[in-house]
């Protein structure tokens, strides 16, 4: 509807600089549609389980290159100079910001859902190592995908996706606690 009141029909409908205005209708619809075609071809754990590592390796890239953007090592040379100095990928900070906040707390559910799960520990480079050891480097590596994803957050400078990102991380803590238990709240906590 908005974009067919809209002042100018053809930015609205098609956009005109990604990253430097609004989102278009025709992105807007090619996000329900992937939405759609996901949702409905989505079956089994496995499936879920590769989905949930895509957008965590997703928010793990955003995030270092957020990191290494802020330490002036922008080898893409991708910085926007109306979008502030941290862009990242997304051309302006609040929507680097914005994808960041989401793949956190996506991050967290899926490091909670391999603690929950003891099969992991059943990986061959991981099968010489006690239970304990297994566990440590388990939560090393996911406390410091986390941390990389935060900091690409922190850089960004960005208020709303910050707020946003604290909301669904005690929101996440407090269905932890209830569907999981206590223990896997404080392990999610000692991940944060």
């Amino acid at each position: 509807l908005s974009t067919a009141l809209s002042g100018s029909f053809k930015t609205s409908l098609w956009g005109e600089i990604p990253g430097q205005d609004s989102y278009s209708a025709y992105t807007i619809a090619a996000y329900g549609i992937l939405f759609a075609v996901i949702a409905t071809h989505l079956r089994s754990r496995q499936q879920l389980g590769r989905l949930l590592a895509a957008v965590v390796l997703m928010g793990t890239l955003v995030g270092l290159y957020g990191v290494l953007q802020h330490y002036g090592h922008d080898f893409l040379n991708l910085s926007e100079s109306t979008g502030g100095i941290n862009t990242v990928f997304m051309g302006n900070r609040i929507f680097a910001g914005a994808v960041l906040s989401m793949t956190v707390p996506v991050t967290l559910v899926a490091a909670a859902a391999l603690l929950q799960n003891e099969g992991w520990a059943n990986w061959n480079p991981l099968s010489k190592f006690d239970q304990w050891q297994r566990d440590s480097v388990f939560t090393f590596l996911s406390a410091l995908v986390v941390a990389i994803q935060f900091l690409g957050l922190m850089f960004t400078f960005s208020r709303g996706p910050w707020g946003g990102s604290v909301l669904a991380v005690v929101a996440f803590l407090g269905f932890a606690a209830v569907v999981f238990g206590w223990r896997m709240l404080l392990n999610v906590g000692l991940l944060l």
